[in-house]
């Protein structure tokens, strides 16, 4: 994932507690849908399970589906 640009930077100014949060949690967003997307789980699980909007799921997505690390 490192070498496609899918991790967020977690050594961000430690100053910026907000960026460093939304930095957080969309790491764990992208490791639960990788960690899901077995083809068992639907959209809306994974949404759930993600803690995330229909829009950030479907973006992250794509991000992942154009990376190649799902089908």
């Amino acid at each position: 994932m490192g070498k496609r640009g899918l991790y967020p930077d977690l050594h961000c100014d430690v100053g910026n507690k907000e960026q460093y949060a939304r930095n957080v949690r969309a790491l764990q967003q992208v490791l639960t849908v990788l960690s899901l997307s077995d083809g068992s789980f639907t959209f809306d699980e994974l949404q759930q399970s993600a803690g995330c909007t229909p829009f950030e799921l479907s973006c992250l997505l794509e991000k992942l589906q154009y990376h190649g690390l799902i089908k």
